[in-house]
């Protein structure tokens, strides 16, 4: 269990530093949300609206713009929109399936969950028709605001003051995505947020259609941020995999060198061996490499740390600060802290047991 799930993939080594060398190292974190044990869920179709304004309506850029967005964006009774609610459940479809914690059910097409309908007939009418346990339903909504100006463009040819004039348009993007996970048994709301993004981006032209064509489309801006709140909204109810860095004492004895290699090449176990060889024989030591003991201990620190013990890791880096007086320790004892909550946090999520 503690190597499936806390597997340490040490993937590239960024660079050596004396005799410190950092590595990456992958480990898992506990979602925001608890939504206990959980583990088949159902997705329904997010409803997504949008709008789009600006301020230099008579140009023709803007006439035709807003022509655009107000066929894509469902106005006028049009049905159809530049992110269907379709397209916002693939893409949750997608980073699900990437983090892998839960079981997706498809069988069936669900539609929108809202506040007036989440009862608990309509869904034990979901619940005949799947075996999920819960359901992710949602909406969200985007807006696009372009605000434009002429300015002075001011040059200087010979020294004689050349104004011109130019339009600047300042575009902002705003995008908002709201979800619901209910346990389709009880009705009860396992988790439920709304998670915004937004963006600014200002292009100066000759005039109002030449400003507006170098602005990047805004539809694509919307993806990226429609694609960033998804991969977060993820986050919150399901545990996910990060990188992150750790330092390794590489030391100057041959055993140390040796234990390191090891652990560049993923075998902890081996590197592990070897370092408490080193802490169990330190008085053999050369005078050059004494510094080598409490760098295989602080080493074992993080052999513990990442491998699900960091309890142990506390006490070491804190022996190792005792020993030194290096304040460095004692941050990495903050870290294994720090990893001793997330661990508690993961337990109740019920993804590590108890012997973690």
């Amino acid at each position: 269990m503690k190597k499936s799930l806390l597997s340490i993939g040490i993937t590239s080594l960024l660079f050596i530093n004396g005799c410190a060398t950092y590595v990456k190292v992958r480990m898992l974190k506990p979602s925001e949300f608890n939504v206990g044990s959980v583990r088949k869920i159902a997705i329904s179709e997010f409803k997504f609206n949008g709008n789009y304004s600006s301020n230099d309506d008579h140009s023709i850029a803007s006439i035709a713009a807003n022509a655009l967005v107000n066929a894509i964006t469902g106005n006028n009774n049009n049905s159809s929109n530049t992110y269907s609610s379709y397209k916002i459940k693939q893409l949750f479809l997608n980073e699900l399936s990437r983090n892998g914690h839960f079981k997706i059910i498809e069988k069936n097409n669900f539609l929108p969950i809202n506040d007036y309908d989440n009862s608990l007939e309509k869904l034990n009418q979901i619940k005949s028709s799947t075996d999920a346990e819960a359901i992710l339903t949602g909406n969200g909504n985007y807006s696009v605001t372009d605000n434009g100006e002429w300015i002075d463009d001011i040059t200087y040819k010979d020294g004689i003051k050349i104004t011109n004039k130019k339009y600047r348009i300042n575009r902002r993007v705003e995008t908002s995505l709201s979800y619901r996970f209910i346990n389709i048994s009880t009705g009860e709301i396992l988790a439920s947020k709304t998670n915004s993004s937004s963006s600014n981006n200002s292009e100066v032209g000759t005039d109002q259609e030449s400003a507006r064509h170098n602005l990047n489309d805004w539809k694509n801006e919307i993806n990226q941020q429609i694609e960033s709140l998804t991969e977060k909204s993820v986050k919150q109810i399901a545990p996910y995999y990060v990188y992150e860095d750790r330092e390794v004492k590489e030391g100057k004895s041959y055993i140390m060198k040796s234990a390191f290699k090891d652990a560049q090449l993923d075998k902890w176990e081996e590197a592990k061996f070897k370092w408490e060889n080193v802490v169990k024989n330190k008085d053999f030591l050369t005078q050059d490499s004494k510094e080598d003991f409490i760098f295989s201990k602080y080493n074992l620190g993080i052999y513990y740390e990442i491998n699900g013990e960091p309890e142990k890791s506390e006490l070491i880096f804190q022996e190792c600060y005792d020993l030194s007086k290096n304040y460095f320790y004692i941050e990495a004892k903050g870290r294994a802290i720090t990893r001793k909550y997330e661990l508690e946090r993961l337990k109740k999520q019920n993804i590590i047991d108890n012997k973690n």
